[in-house]
């Protein structure tokens, strides 16, 4: 819907305009979000992939169940409550 619309590009300007003021990178997350562990914590996916270095943006396709094992993320968006991003890479 396009009231969804203007909320998911909210959320990614507010990010965008940290990451510019701050030159951090920004993990985003709803707050009706639960971490059960440490997201960040080491051997955790997440931490990995943000430790990693090789993503500037890293994020969780709107699925409506889990994906089948051979899925391929067509990589054309995300669901705007849950991601990293990072302005590293943008000098």
């Amino acid at each position: 819907s396009a009231k969804l619309d203007s909320v998911g590009r909210n959320k990614m300007f507010m990010v965008l305009t940290i990451m510019r003021m701050a030159d951090l990178g920004v993990v985003f997350t709803d707050a009706d979000n639960m971490f059960l562990g440490d997201p960040f914590a080491q051997g955790v996916h997440l931490g990995d992939l943000i430790r990693s270095g090789k993503y500037d943006y890293v994020y969780q396709e709107e699925l409506a169940k889990a994906p089948a094992k051979d899925h391929v993320v067509p990589g054309d968006g995300g669901n705007t409550g849950f991601f990293y991003a990072t302005p590293r890479n943008n000098k």
